[in-house]
């Protein structure tokens, strides 16, 4: 929307994405408080993460990219995908799957040839989605 309005730390990193809202500063100054709590609940995960085991850490690092997306600045959170993937190594908690189509999806958008990698993470991990993915490419050559 119009005006984006990134939220920033004191280290100038993006912890949310927000845009115009009615109502004046007052419901405005909530809305940013919310993103606040959002922050506050990723660096409490991620503290949480250190020294636990891989598969514990890939569960906490899941978590931290749902509040990532709740604050809308996932795409700010490639490299924590990026772990998971690599902790789930046989996707026996069916997050190496799940966040391979999430990086698909995010390179494809991008045009980036990275995209290819992660698909063939998706067609190996995550096969069930691969017929969506046919469609989806198909409909983007008719329109």
């Amino acid at each position: 929307g119009y005006p984006t309005v990134l939220v920033l730390d004191s280290m100038g990193k993006a912890y949310a994405i927000t845009g115009y809202k009615n109502g004046g500063p007052k419901p405005y100054l909530k809305h940013l408080e919310e993103f606040k709590a959002g922050k506050e609940k990723i660096e409490a995960l991620l503290k949480e993460a250190k020294g636990k085991t891989a598969e514990e850490q890939a569960k906490i690092l899941d978590k931290v990219y749902i509040a990532a997306q709740e604050n809308r600045v996932e795409k700010f959170h490639i490299e924590t995908q990026k772990k998971i993937i690599q902790l789930d190594k046989e996707n026996k908690l069916g997050l190496k799957g799940k966040h391979a189509l999430a990086l698909y999806q995010h390179f494809t958008k991008k045009k980036d040839p990275k995209a290819k990698q992660y698909l063939e993470l998706v067609k190996k991990y995550a096969p069930e989605k691969v017929k969506a993915i046919e469609v989806e490419q198909k409909l983007k050559k008719i329109l």
